[in-house]
């Protein structure tokens, strides 16, 4: 757990107050010590400044500017140094209270921040703005466009809130210099300058015109808030279950909804549901200062016209980086709700933003009509995903596109525009017959690629062709040797972009592709369409093949000469997680011909843990693993060593890596690394590290298997094969939270910030399946939308594990108040211990079973727990409660108590919630370390490393979570 991802946990564990003192200050407005400009006698140089996440912590020094020339000629300035070794998100943060930053009330006139910044490389500079006890909305990153001379960067706040009163105010600024992701190759040296709060000036933060006027013919619409139309009856504009404050207000005279804080809202049609069974689109007018992400949900009861009673649809379409400060005209064809079975009975329609909780958006004209739709599009059209290293790309903001000799030639039938979607730069061909493109002067060799692609969007084509012409071996136009190939694309959707991924097979009169040197477009109409043109790029999707088809080398070494991690051939050892929480890497658990195999993708670096059972490998000459991957050009091994005492730090810990450069890709590749080639290694008494590093950073995957130790000397299957029982429970008596059986009621998250585990929605012979891998404990919450299942008499859920050893199943409810603590939770753990493995367990339990749980009108919270402690994974399906009725509880939301900082300084102070009666802190093999009864408790006998936290709450619930000492 990090700084960076502990910006959630702001919102979802529990919030607490350090001082009384903080509740006066919550009524008093402060302005905050600025400008930052940290010359003698002003602000920022005499303040505390305290480094974090990078690695040895290196202090912030105020130093004479090293360049005063440019925009900053100031004397004094702050220098940041970001170690390779630190993490993307290392930073500094000034000290709480008024000696530095001071507390303040963020509005109007100091929403907008400015930061000079010197730096040598393109990253993102991030800023945060933090209350006393920690409380925060997610850091705003704005990248640097200039190296090597001084720029300035500029932060909108104007859409974040202030705190809650509990909370105190914000006074703290908290800089990340250099954060970048996709990690450092060097050190980094940073200045930065002249931190100043201001008014947002141009930068509005409302509309100030009207949405634009419908045109539309009111024959042909069906309006839920338009003055331009009679509006049809809507039963609420903000239920009770939203996340966001609704205000009616008035735009330049023009009545609009205004939705600040949103998170979702839900719009209600439920007495007088919507026919749009003769309607083609869904229309409405958004505006927003800050928002990211805007997402629409309609949502039809079906034909029994009642929530529930399985025959409810719905789907959600989204909106990615859509334009800020202006309006944006949303035309949605009906179309692609592909989710929404029926359109006869629209009962509710859910507006979904980000920043979450963190943006203001203005709704206008919300109507469904019948007609051709817009003309261009709103938003910008998806962007790739492939990796770089497999594209090709002619025109796209995504890659580095190769030369291109022109978009349109001579000979083209139809009009050429360079234009912006969204702020994405895009081809608009008008008056389309057909366009040539031409690479004749840098012609194209795509024989390692397998597909081409484009995004394409028109209001009106009926037709579309794609042709590519390859001008053979003697690269030049005619000769005998020039090849071509069109495809046709008859009927495509209009009014959204669509997504053209042609395999070069399909292209079967190219004889060649080592000479791309013409893309001919054509649409029809022929002259009267116009089609807009993004993300032209060839792509190879297999790579010749992404994963192997054969199975790792079955292992030969004799099994008394070996020590293994991780193979079918041996009996392994434990391993804490095959996946840290500080990896920059995804893993799976896949079946290669049937054979389990470790598969990390995204992978920059992963580390792999057996502290809490190091392994003495002093007997042992070699360390073997067998390694695929299709496209890594770059292999380190590294392992780590904890020495005498057995423990991170100390002085004794000792590493190596051995790297491998430029690896064999498409095939199993054996590496024997004899151990006198770790040569930094100490000690091979107590290793409990091994970490993988694979290039290009982060764009790699690499599979994994036969991983062990040997001197020069887990059967069955790891996923189940066959989808979980179907329920036969009839509906009406069934309350659903997962299940492809009944509708399910709203769940926030199927994995808390708070959880250790990892959560994949995978696919089990076509089923929705949760699967939890390195499974500690996971949380699950309904606090928004919280459950009343006082007519039910017992829960559910079906398990399929390789590997547990101990299941257990926890509810907890939050009592009358519907909010965590108060006095009235209640909850209670129902264990399992030795369930049966590789097969599915359906769990039926009793709520008789669950003794603690004094009510179950409020649950918000199902936890489940496995053994052995995050080394297990479990599969989940079909999760609910059943007898005889259903029912929702009254919204809240209330979080867990939060550990402030987490990760903490060795010798620092930890804070806990005012909830909290008794702290103690174990080591990772079950070891009690400290015990105290206050809210807070000192890091000063507590060494570098991981620890695990018990919380006993007034309420008598306990809480564990994990304390990261740095």
């Amino acid at each position: 757990m990090n700084l960076y991802l502990l910006t959630k946990l702001n919102f979802i564990m529990k919030k607490f107050v350090f001082f009384l003192l903080l509740l006066a200050l919550a009524a008093t407005g402060f302005a905050q010590n600025a400008p930052v400009n940290f010359e003698s006698g002003g602000n920022g140089a005499g303040w505390t400044w305290t480094v974090f996440e990078n690695a040895t912590n290196p202090p912030v020094e105020i130093i004479s500017n090293p360049d005063p020339s440019g925009i900053n000629t100031s004397a004094t300035v702050a220098k940041f140094t970001a170690l390779q070794t630190g993490n993307p998100w290392a930073g500094c943060e000034s000290l709480h209270g008024s000696a530095n930053l001071g507390p303040f009330v963020l509005d109007a006139n100091n929403s907008i921040i400015k930061i000079m910044v010197w730096k040598p490389v393109i990253s993102d500079v991030g800023i945060k703005l933090v209350a006393p006890t920690g409380w925060a909305q997610p850091e705003i990153k704005v990248a640097n466009t200039l190296v090597n001379q001084w720029e300035e960067l500029t932060f909108n706040f104007s859409g974040y809130v202030n705190p809650p009163a509990s909370e105190g105010q914000l006074d703290q600024i908290v800089v990340f210099p250099d954060f970048d992701l996709g990690g450092r190759t060097q050190d980094n040296i940073i200045y930065f300058d002249n931190i100043t709060f201001s008014s947002g000036g141009g930068g509005a933060t409302e509309p100030t015109v009207a949405a634009p006027t419908p045109t539309q013919p009111a024959a042909n619409v069906i309006s839920m808030f338009s003055d331009a139309y009679t509006n049809v009856p809507v039963d609420t504009w903000r239920t009770d279950w939203s996340a966001a404050t609704l205000e009616d207000v008035q735009i330049a005279g023009n009545p609009t909804k205004k939705y600040s804080g949103l998170d979702f809202v839900g719009i209600e049609t439920v007495s007088n549901q919507l026919d749009i069974t003769t309607m083609t689109h869904f229309h409405l007018d958004v505006w927003s200062a800050d928002f990211t992400f805007f997402g629409v949900k309609l949502v039809d009861f079906g034909a029994d016209a009642a929530f529930g009673g399985g025959d409810d649809s719905e789907h959600q379409v989204n909106f990615t980086t859509p334009a800020q400060g202006q309006w944006v005209s949303l035309d949605i064809p009906l179309s692609s709700f592909t989710g929404l079975a029926n359109r006869q009975n629209i009962a509710q329609f859910i507006l979904v933003g980000q920043p979450s909780g963190a943006n203001t958006v203005f709704v206008d004209n919300v109507y469904f009509y019948s007609g051709t739709g817009p003309t261009e599009p709103a938003i910008a059209a998806p962007t790739p995903t492939q990796p770089a290293a497999n594209v090709i790309s002619m025109f796209s903001d995504a890659y580095t596109n190769v030369p291109v000799d022109t978009w349109r030639t001579d000979w083209s039938a139809a009009t050429l525009e360079d234009v912006q979607i969204a702020g994405n730069p895009t081809k608009k061909y008008s008056g389309l017959d057909f366009v040539g493109i031409e690479t004749v002067s840098s012609q194209i060799d795509a024989t390692a690629m397998t597909h081409f692609h484009m995004d394409v969007w028109s209001a009106d084509f009926t037709f579309f062709g794609v042709k590519l012409v390859d001008f053979g071996a003697d690269a030049a136009f005619g000769g005998g040797d020039d090849t071509e190939h069109q495809l046709n694309f008859t009927a495509p959707a209009q009014g959204e972009w669509v997504s053209l991924d042609m395999p070069f097979a399909d292209f079967t009169g190219l004889a060649s592709r080592q000479h791309l040197a013409q893309l001919i477009l054509v649409g029809q109409p022929t002259g009267a369409n116009t089609v807009f043109v993004d993300n032209v790029y060839f792509y190879n999707e297999a790579g010749g093949g992404t994963e192997p088809t054969v199975a790792a080398p079955t292992p030969t070494h004799p099994a008394a000469n070996v020590i293994s991690m991780f193979s079918d051939a041996y009996t392994n050892v434990p391993v804490d997680t095959w996946r840290t929480d500080w990896s920059a890497a995804t893993l799976e658990d896949v079946q290669i011909a049937g054979n389990p195999t470790k598969k990390y993708s995204g992978l920059d670096f992963v580390g792999i843990e057996t502290v809490s059972s190091q392994i003495d490998a002093t007997e042992m000459t070699h360390f073997h693993m067998d390694v695929w991957s299709a496209d890594f050009t770059f292999f380190g091994v590294k392992l780590v060593d904890f020495g005498a005492d057995a423990a991170f730090g100390g002085g004794d810990d000792s590493e190596h890596q051995v790297n491998f450069v430029a690896p064999v890709q498409g095939t199993w590749v054996s590496l024997d690394i004899p151990l006198s080639s770790f040569a930094g290694l100490a000690s091979r008494q107590h290793l409990a590290q091994l970490i993988l590093v694979g290039q290009p950073t982060g764009a790699n995957t690499v599979f994994v298997d036969n991983v062990y130790f040997y001197n020069d000397g887990g059967t069955g299957p790891v996923a189940p094969t066959v989808a979980a029982p179907t329920p036969t429970r009839p509906a009406d008596y069934v309350i659903s939270m997962f299940s492809d059986a009944y509708t399910n009621v709203p769940v926030d998250t199927w994995r808390t910030d708070w959880s250790a585990a990892t959560l994949e929605d995978v696919q089990i012979a076509g089923n929705p399946t949760k699967k939890y891998s390195g499974l500690d404990f996971v949380g699950i919450e309904t606090v928004a939308n919280q459950i009343d299942a006082t007519s039910m008499t017992h829960f559910h859920l079906d398990v399929w594990s390789p590997d547990f050893t101990f299941f257990g199943v926890k509810l907890v409810d939050f009592g009358a108040d519907a909010a965590f603590g108060g006095g009235d939770d209640t909850e209670h753990q129902v264990n399992f211990t030795a369930p049966a493995q590789g097969q599915w367990v359906s769990l039926d339990i009793p709520f008789a079973d669950f003794t603690g749980l004094a009510s179950r009108q409020h649950l918000a919270q199902l936890i489940l727990v496995g053994q052995p402690t995050g080394g297990n994974t479990v599969y989940v399906d079909n999760v609910y409660f059943y007898d005889i009725n259903t029912g929702i509880g009254n919204v809240s939301q209330q979080p867990q108590i939060r550990v402030y900082p987490n990760p903490v300084q060795a010798g620092g102070q930890v804070y806990f919630g005012a909830e909290a009666t008794q702290i103690q802190i174990f080591d990772l093999n079950g070891k009690e370390l400290i015990s105290v009864s206050t809210p807070y408790l000192n890091a000063l006998n507590l060494e570098k490393g991981i620890y695990i936290v018990k919380i006993r709450t007034i309420s008598g619930s306990t809480q564990v979570t994990k304390l990261v000492v740095n």
